[in-house]
């Protein structure tokens, strides 16, 4: 779905308060990479899958908090529903828009 592709304006609910993030998403087949954005600095990734309308990647995060991250992000239309997860804890919320 070349349609995933481009910006996305994502709040991740977090034990520490909702986190405000952008993520430009780079599609190429089944492959996506791309980067994240937040206050605290830029995240590259790549690596990433699309599997029908939903794209899955990992992204270490190195600010606010030292955090190795699965996200999974459901497409539809111009919303996104999802879910980060790292290590044990359990998956925190995403939804957005695209940007």
């Amino acid at each position: 779905m070349s349609e995933i592709a481009g910006t996305w304006d994502v709040v991740v609910a977090t034990p520490f308060g909702d986190q405000d993030l952008s993520v430009d998403l780079v599609v190429d087949g089944t492959e996506v990479s791309g980067v994240s954005r937040h206050a605290a600095g830029t995240f590259p990734f790549r690596g990433g899958t699309l599997a029908d309308d939903t794209v899955t990647f990992d992204v270490t995060l190195t600010s606010p908090v030292t955090a190795d991250l699965t996200i999974t992000m459901t497409f539809d239309g111009d919303t996104v529903t999802g879910k980060a997860k790292s290590g044990l804890m359990p998956g925190f919320r995403i939804t957005g828009r695209r940007a």
